[in-house]
């Protein structure tokens, strides 16, 4: 029988190539996958033959767990690696701007960044990386720190219409984080980053793409541009690459004890937003106000606010639908007159997503009354915090 193979992408590695394939295979339980590595994967330092060592210690690993792995280039990797003529069976440096299907779902790869702290003096040697490098090539060394075409390459024809993914290391100017200039960044470094990130903004109007991730920044981030939606992921953060497909509604709720969203949960509500859904929340307090305010920061616009009065007790969004269960709820009071929204939430979900303090009444309704209507309810348990 033949495995349904998933897509991850992950964050910047520097290198640690083992240590991607443990997180990958014991902490993730990841079988039957092609990983993608958003750039620094570490190609071209050490030895001219040290990738073909540290390929042969992950090989077995790779091939007992049927796992691929791809990388697009970084600015901490060395651009020859990524010619077409340095594969292994399964590990692969892609190109930039050639298109590869993976998982069914068609890639555009778009490597490279510009090193801002090239220039940033080592307070211990009183050196640069960049004036490192010059003294490597100096005297004939093989070894390097810093590529001088490490910027992503600009094309502006023959760039597709569309694909279902790019997968970029630097970010487009519209993307998080904000362009902000370093103390250290001298003005061609400076000029440099300028012009690839407003180049990256151009890719983004031309190529049509529902899912964007990047990495470079060591940091995450989330948002929606137009009709994309971008993923930022930390070092080594690993992500399922869901497929923006828009057709479903996910009930999202929580304890009214919880006011700050765990990572947990918020990365249930991220694979929500990477597939477009329609995001069903409450009115009230806690995590509700919590994830509404989430949606708002990043700018996802398919929100449904759910009440049971005419108006909704508690609103962040500023492009959010409200529907009112006013008609349904008008003969009751107290917990039963609330209770309405949250039945209609569960009827009018494909499934939910709930943050749970292990306490609260109302939490644990809902998830009787979604699995009452054989509809899953992924839980989330945080502790209730104490006063």
């Amino acid at each position: 029988m033949t495995c349904k193979r998933e897509l991850w992408i992950c964050g910047d590695i520097h290198g640690e190539i083992k240590r991607l394939i443990h997180d990958a295979t014991h902490r993730l339980k990841i079988k039957c996958a092609d990983i993608l590595v958003v750039g620094d994967f570490g190609a071209g330092f050490g030895r001219p033959n040290s990738m073909n060592i540290r390929y042969r210690e992950i090989r077995s690993v790779l091939e007992a767990n049927d796992i691929c792995l791809y990388t697009i280039r970084g600015n901490h990797d060395n651009p020859a690696f990524f010619d077409g003529q340095h594969d292994y069976e399964r590990l692969h440096f892609l190109p930039d701007h050639k298109i590869v299907v993976l998982c069914g779902k068609r890639i555009y790869p778009i490597g490279g960044a510009v090193s801002t702290d090239i220039d940033l003096m080592d307070p211990l040697t009183r050196k640069s990386r960049r004036t490192i490098n010059e003294s490597l090539i100096k005297h004939g060394s093989s070894k390097r720190v810093w590529w001088q075409n490490e910027a992503p390459v600009q094309i502006t024809e023959r760039l597709p219409e569309s694909a279902d993914i790019i997968v970029s290391h630097e970010a487009p100017l519209s993307f998080a984080p904000m362009l902000e200039r370093d103390k250290h960044e001298g003005e061609s470094t400076w000029q440099q980053v300028v012009e690839s990130r407003q180049y990256l903004n151009n890719v983004l109007k031309t190529v049509k793409a529902p899912l964007w991730f990047y990495g470079h920044y060591h940091r995450r981030y989330e948002g929606v541009v137009g009709e994309t939606v971008y993923r930022g992921l930390d070092i080594a953060e690993m992500v399922k690459a869901v497929y923006f497909q828009g057709n479903k509604k996910v009930f999202v709720s929580g304890s009214k004890s919880i006011s700050t969203l765990s990572n947990e949960f918020l990365e249930l509500l991220s694979e929500a937003v990477r597939e477009g859904s329609e995001i069903l929340v409450g009115d009230c307090y806690g995590v509700d106000s919590a994830a509404q305010k989430y949606l708002a920061s990043i700018g996802y616009p398919n929100v449904t606010v759910y009440c049971s009065g005419e108006e909704p007790r508690n609103y962040f969004l500023e492009n959010g639908k409200i529907h009112s269960c006013a008609e349904l709820a008008k003969d009751l009071t107290g917990r039963e007159f609330q209770y309405v929204k949250d039945i209609e939430m569960c009827k009018d979900c494909d499934y939910g997503i709930t943050l749970w303090d292990s306490k609260s009444a109302g939490t644990g309704e809902n998830i009787k009354r979604l699995h009452a209507l054989g509809k899953e309810m992924k839980v989330r348990l945080l502790k209730r915090l104490s006063h």
